[in-house]
């Protein structure tokens, strides 16, 4: 079944299944001063975890967004179906704790080593940054259109 928004399954933990990945402090180079909000890195995970979703074709429906909680940045991975939930932890190859109980279903977690990484880059596929240079430059294009706009000329 197809990707759903993150409030169609959140909206009743009890039905649904939780995959927790905290992001490594080296994960996709690590954090950097400029990005306070770790956007970049979270990006990128929950960016890696819908392809992975996607390339499965996953037998219920799923949802991926990003948390921060304090210092730590999660990727939530929600299946309808525990045994999707299952098949994506298993391709990390890396130990996941148990079932946890709380709110959800059931709930995983593991940590997103580079080691997570690359198992999960060998079923979703590296990112697509074709269209990355054009977005860097209307950035800056919009930046500096600004600053004609309210400039000192």
């Amino acid at each position: 079944m197809p990707k759903v928004q993150w409030a169609d399954l959140a909206c009743d933990p009890g039905k649904a299944h939780l995959l927790v990945a905290e992001l490594d402090p080296s994960f996709f180079g690590g954090r950097i001063a400029s990005d306070p909000f770790d956007s970049q890195r979270l990006r990128e995970g929950v960016n890696l975890m819908s392809r992975v979703c996607t390339n499965l074709k996953l037998r219920g429906s799923h949802s991926v967004t990003t948390s921060r909680a304090g210092n730590v940045s999660v990727v939530l991975c929600a299946f309808g179906d525990s045994e999707d939930r299952n098949l994506v932890a298993a391709l990390i190859d890396l130990e996941t704790n148990g079932q946890e109980t709380g709110e959800w279903a059931s709930r995983r977690a593991f940590t997103l080593t580079a080691k997570a990484h690359e198992c999960l880059i060998a079923v979703g596929g590296e990112t697509d940054n074709r269209y990355a240079g054009r977005r860097r430059r209307e950035r800056e294009r919009s930046a500096a259109e600004q600053s004609l706009r309210w400039g000192d000329l």
